[in-house]
């Protein structure tokens, strides 16, 4: 069972996490916690294709508390990066998130240890079916996936973008761990997902961001850095609703 290509994909993604919290414990970069993120969505679509597939559980609910928590850290970590970008950067907002950031940082390090723990002991009883979905199942499942997705665009609010990012990005990281001979019985436009995936990812940090920084006490002498901001957020979204709306679907036609 653990010869499979499921399996062998949640192993990698799952000790790929348990090398990147030991590696932020040294160097503190930001990217490591932005890769983990990626490992735990990547195994989640994986876990949830699985389940559509084989009509059965396969929780992995073990991974959320380092997910959140690192979230959360990487949310701030953004808003300082874009603020940092303005004409005229807000220093003392600035620091005062950085002092936030500092104590998110010694929060997580000091979880870090049981974080890899529990990866660890998740990874070594993880129990994945040992043969992958037949073709007519991996397509059905697509053809749900791709539909639910695109009837999303049929909305043109910030909440249903959002939501479309992250099903497409399930979408492809299940995409991506097909055998290559299934890759030409999915009709699904790579291409234009890849550009959009892109734009959106833009996007998504401003917008993020954002609404991280409403969430904050400010005075209204800030209030205009974030005006500023939204202005920027909303360019990108105007935009990136007009590419949507050309585009009409994710997939083939």
């Amino acid at each position: 069972m653990k010869n499979n290509l499921l399996y062998h994909f949640s192993d990698i993604h799952l000790k790929s996490i348990e090398r990147h919290l030991g590696a932020y414990l040294k160097d503190k970069r930001p990217e490591r916690l932005h890769k983990l993120r990626i490992d735990i969505k990547k195994i989640r679509s994986v876990f949830h294709f699985v389940e559509k597939t084989n009509k059965k559980k396969y929780p992995d609910n073990v991974l959320n508390p380092v997910f959140q928590n690192v979230g959360k850290l990487r949310e701030l970590q953004i808003g300082i990066r874009l603020l940092n970008k303005l004409s005229h950067p807000p220093q003392k907002l600035i620091t005062r998130l950085k002092k936030k950031e500092d104590v998110l940082k010694k929060h997580l390090i000091k979880l870090i240890p049981y974080y890899s723990k529990t990866v660890k002991s998740f990874r070594k009883e993880v129990i994945l079916p040992s043969k992958f979905p037949n073709k007519k199942k991996t397509k059905t499942f697509f053809k749900k996936a791709i539909t639910s997705a695109d009837k999303i665009l049929l909305n043109n609010d910030r909440r249903s973008v959002h939501h479309f990012r992250m099903k497409i990005k399930k979408i492809m990281y299940v995409y991506n761990i097909l055998p290559h001979k299934l890759h030409k019985e999915i009709k699904l436009n790579t291409s234009e997902i890849t550009k959009l995936q892109s734009k959106i990812g833009k996007w998504h940090d401003h917008y993020s961001a954002l609404n991280f920084l409403r969430r904050q006490h400010f005075s209204g002498q800030i209030s205009k850095y974030i005006a500023i901001l939204k202005e920027k957020e909303n360019r990108q979204f105007f935009s990136l609703i007009i590419d949507l709306q050309t585009m009409g679907g994710i997939s083939k036609r």
